[in-house]
C-alpha cells in the first residue's frame, strides 16, 4: 500500500485505540463501527493482482484490518477499479457509478 497510507494507519490503528494485546489473544476494540468499506484504485491489471501478487492490500485491510473489529455484524465491501492506467473513459465512469450507488445504499441506511 502506499506509504502515507501505511503511516495513517500507523498512527490511528494503535494499541489501546484499535485494540490490545490480552493474555491469550488480541481484543479487538472499536464496537461501535458497523461498516468497514475500501474504495480504491491500482496501475496493476486484477488478473495480475490476484495471481502473481495474490492482492496483498486486499488481504491486509479485510482481512487483518477489519477483524479488529468486533461483532458479526460489520459490513465489509471492496470496490477497486484495477488497471486504471489502461482503463478506458467508459470503464472509469462505470466504476464511479458503481461507487455513487454503494455509498448512496450507505446513507439511506
Amino acid at each position: 500500500m502506499p506509504a502515507i497510507l501505511k503511516g495513517w494507519f500507523d498512527r490511528v490503528w494503535l494499541p489501546g485505540v484499535a485494540f490490545e494485546f490480552g493474555p491469550q489473544a488480541i481484543r479487538p476494540l472499536l464496537g461501535n463501527i458497523r461498516l468497514f468499506g475500501v474504495v480504491t484504485t491500482t496501475g496493476a491489471p486484477g488478473w495480475f493482482t490476484r495471481l502473481y501478487m495474490g492482492n496483498p492490500n486486499r488481504k491486509v485491510l479485510m482481512r487483518g484490518l477489519s477483524r479488529l473489529l468486533p461483532g458479526r455484524r460489520i459490513e465489509r465491501f471492496w470496490l477497486a477499479l484495477y488497471g486504471i492506467d489502461r482503463s478506458s473513459l467508459a470503464q472509469r465512469e462505470r466504476f464511479l457509478a458503481r461507487v455513487h450507488r454503494r455509498i448512496a445504499a450507505i446513507t439511506k441506511d
